[in-house]
């Protein structure tokens, strides 16, 4: 059996279902996709339970990474006097300079198996920990990346561990802390910037969820180095650049047995909608592929899934809401909060390019213009707009509504009005609505609700 083809095993899915909320959280303040977050977390607890025991050489180095990511030598005692070599806890002193000496480096670093053993030999932050088996020196350099994309804020809860990388390293070994999920969401959102470069935003907006999801997976077992590798070998074209989805951490994602058991994207996705399945359990059958499961994420507006109720908690309290999907509702929560108005242009721009993204495009151009979001062809504005009115609190538009040619009466006019037009530069408070922002084909009596700033 290769090493990708394994199922994710029930406890490790179990253990991601009770983290279920703070992933659904985290993804919607990264902007990036749930299962794309969980699904290199799920990768490395498949592979440390079903390939790692049988590797003489993951078995004989546990003991010393164990210790060599907790304690470090005590340069303040006498070996003479202590009897030998005397340790001490691992300090943040210790670590800091050990990621500063990883990083001055004459090559790429990890080119091979002697490489990696060599410098796990050498540099405590070449160990990965924890659930997520996360490096120590991609964590830190995540916590940095964090610092610059939040300067005057803490969404994560992560600045702490700027001068404590010793707790930073035990509470990502801890399984009980939620520190490896929001790792994982970093990582995860670097991989989604790199792959809007390498594929350009239109090509990666058109790959599917699970697809999505795989490459970065693929990105969160590989690291930034190693895909711009994989990106300069293979063309370096961003017009036909795509992931290699037989690469470790993509087959993994999307492996399906085929014997009538369940694909791992939606065992992943059935893991990360724990309310679901305590209610009224509509997982996909046994059988369905990684294909079909993609499916899931669009329920019919009288569904009531696990991730949409607990949207509900923080979204408005209104019937048609429960059909969203959960990044859509956060995003929701995340415009009310920034005083962001819920358009369709905003929601689709969040929809590209993430909630984070699109209130800093907002706020420092004063528009809603960006290179990075191409035009929203004809089903995902239709799509757009059923968002917002949901978000809004407005019923789902008749079938007959909306149903003519694109332009011509129906949900997106050909020239992409619906999710197009720029919003004038506002001041940093929540500024006024828009007099008639055109919510195109909403019923006489429900146009002026949808066109009126959500208070």
């Amino acid at each position: 059996m290769a090493e990708s083809e394994h199922a994710y095993d029930p406890a490790d899915l179990s253990y991601l279902s009770g983290k279920a909320k703070k992933i659904s959280d985290m993804a919607a303040v990264l902007g990036v996709p749930s299962l794309g977050l969980a699904g290199g977390v799920a990768r490395e607890m498949t592979r440390s339970r079903k390939v790692d025991p049988y590797d003489p050489l993951v078995f004989v180095s546990s003991p010393i990474k164990q210790f060599m990511t907790s304690y470090e030598p005590d340069s303040t005692l006498d070996p003479s006097m202590a009897g030998g070599p005397a340790w001490r806890s691992i300090t943040h002193d210790s670590l800091a300079e050990s990621f500063a000496r990883s990083n001055v480096s004459s090559g790429r670093i990890d080119n091979s198996k002697l490489d990696q053993i060599a410098n796990k030999l050498t540099n405590p932050v070449f160990w990965d920990v924890g659930p997520g088996r996360i490096k120590i020196r991609t964590g830190i350099a995540m916590l940095q990346n964090y610092n610059q994309m939040f300067p005057d804020a803490d969404p994560l809860d992560l600045k702490r561990y700027n001068d404590r990388y010793d707790l930073f390293v035990q509470d990502l070994k801890n399984p009980d802390s939620d520190t490896t999920v929001k790792i994982a969401g970093l990582v995860a959102r670097e991989g989604q910037d790199f792959f809007l470069k390498a594929m350009t935003p239109q090509r990666w907006a058109a790959l599917s969820d699970d697809q999505k999801a795989a490459a970065l997976t693929q990105y969160y077992v590989f690291g930034k180095e190693k895909m711009e590798d994989d990106f300069l070998k293979r063309g370096g074209n961003p017009s036909t650049y795509t992931p290699n989805f037989n690469r470790d951490g993509s087959d993994t994602y999307l492996y399906d047995p085929g014997n009538g058991s369940w694909s791992n994207p939606a065992l992943l996705r059935h893991a990360l909608s724990p309310v679901l399945r305590t209610q009224n359990d509509s997982a996909p059958q046994p059988g369905s592929t990684a294909d079909s499961a993609a499916d899931m994420n669009n329920a019919p507006a009288g569904q009531d899934t696990a991730a949409q109720r607990s949207a509900d908690l923080s979204a408005p309290a209104q019937v048609w809401s429960r059909a969203l999907p959960p990044q859509v509702a956060a995003t929701g929560d995340y415009f009310r909060a920034n005083g962001i108005p819920i358009v369709p242009r905003t929601v689709y721009m969040a929809h590209v390019i993430g909630p984070e993204r699109t209130v800093d495009v907002i706020r420092r151009t004063g528009s809603t213009s960006s290179p990075d979001v191409p035009s929203a062809d004809a089903a995902t504005g239709r799509q757009v707009l059923a968002w917002v009115r949901a978000l809004r609190g407005l019923p789902p538009l008749s079938p007959t509504i909306g149903a003519g040619p694109a332009g011509n009466g129906g949900g997106t006019p050909a020239d992409d009005t619906a999710v197009q037009p720029s919003i004038p530069a506002q001041a940093s408070a929540a500024p006024a609505a828009p007099a008639a922002f055109p919510l195109a084909d909403a019923p006489s009596d429900t146009t002026a609700a949808a066109n009126t700033w959500p208070q």
